[in-house]
């Protein structure tokens, strides 16, 4: 406008110009203004963008942890999985031992009274065999002392010739 030469004096010309000079300025001063929030605006936007660059980071990182705590958990409950599999198969084990030797136990109890038995059974065939031999020597013993008092009761007869 500066380089537009005046042509005129006119009151009305001068307040249009004026007015449009305000208005100039005015527009001016919202293009300052305009541009002031602009940068404000692109700052902010900088910065938030660099919030979600960081969040986005922290996101991605913090899902690796995930998956990584997730496959430690797969593998300890795999792992709990076969422990407790080791366990039925040892629980078995110790049942299927001890009723072999509950078995074993009643096999040697029964094969120690079988023996008692058998041991009884010979020691009451000894007592009899004694019994019979003391009852043989008594009646031995008695059939010689019945002998010597016969002996001894019968008259000596003596013939003389």
């Amino acid at each position: 406008m500066s380089n537009v030469p005046r042509v005129s004096n006119d009151p009305s010309e001068e307040e249009a110009r004026a007015q449009n000079a305000a208005l100039i300025e005015e527009l001016r001063e919202q293009l300052q203004k305009a541009e002031s929030a602009s940068e404000q605006y692109q700052k902010q936007l900088g910065v938030l963008q660099m919030r979600l660059d960081e969040a986005i980071s922290e996101q991605t990182k913090l899902e690796d942890q995930a998956h990584e705590r997730d496959s430690r958990i797969e593998a300890l409950n795999s792992e709990i999985r076969d422990q407790g599999r080791q366990i039925r198969d040892l629980e078995q084990n110790h049942e299927a031992e001890r009723n072999a030797m509950l078995q074993e136990k009643e096999q040697q109890t029964s094969r120690e009274e079988e023996m008692q038995a058998t041991i009884q059974r010979l020691k009451d065939s000894i007592a009899q065999k004694d019994m019979r031999m003391n009852a043989e020597g008594d009646r031995h013993q008695v059939s010689r002392s019945c002998k010597t008092l016969i002996l001894l009761q019968t008259p000596v007869i003596t013939f003389r010739y």
